[in-house]
């Protein structure tokens, strides 16, 4: 799909299921910076999809950083402001939940998931996945048509990784937004990037 707006990707909020908005929105106590952080970076978004492809862009602006050893939170630091601000290296569940954080935020509809990407292809009718393959991203509500849609802010690993099948990563978003500073964008994403619906692919 190539017209996000077919879609209904940026209709408001407001027109989603109120039951879905209030279970999908919930957030324990959380300091003041987070919100502030999130509406930073989005500035200027026109819809949920915008929001939620400005905060994949600067997921993946290059200021963060992929690794299966993350440093350690320093004292008497939030772990998820020292994740976003300070030490801006973690796993992919620490990417995707951030990002379901920062989203709910800002009041847009999102969750978790836990799944594979495509696995290593080995030949006709063989497709090798291993558990090295396991992989968390999030998913954004974007309307009764388009529904549960999946995002990749995690940045690509060293080794090459391709983002899953179906989840809105670099090949979805046409521009990525280099960022200066936080919230700092000097470049738009495109309005009408391309969105690919999940599938669901047998095994």
């Amino acid at each position: 799909v190539t017209e996000p707006e077919s879609l209904d990707g940026n209709a408001p909020v407001a027109a989603y299921p109120p039951d879905l908005i209030q279970a999908e929105t919930a957030l324990p106590a959380l300091p003041p910076s987070i919100e502030a952080l999130a509406r930073s970076v989005t500035v200027g978004a026109q819809g949920p999809l915008a929001d939620a492809e400005l905060l994949v862009n600067w997921f993946r602006s290059g200021q963060f950083h992929y690794t299966l050893d993350p440093p350690a939170s320093p004292p008497d630091t939030d772990p998820l402001v020292s994740f976003l601000t300070q030490t801006r290296s973690g796993s992919c569940e620490q990417f995707a939940g951030a990002f379901v954080v920062l989203a709910r935020s800002l009041g847009l509809p999102s969750r978790v998931v836990v799944g594979f990407t495509a696995g290593r292809y080995g030949g006709p009718g063989e497709v090798t996945v291993r558990g090295a393959d396991a992989h968390a991203w999030p998913q954004v509500y974007l309307g009764s048509r388009a529904g549960w849609v999946s995002f990749e802010p995690t940045p690509q690993q060293a080794r090459g990784e391709l983002t899953p099948e179906g989840v809105v990563g670099p090949s979805g978003v046409s521009t990525t937004t280099p960022t200066t500073a936080v919230g700092s964008q000097t470049t738009a994403p495109s309005p009408t990037a391309p969105l690919t619906v999940p599938t669901t692919v047998p095994i």
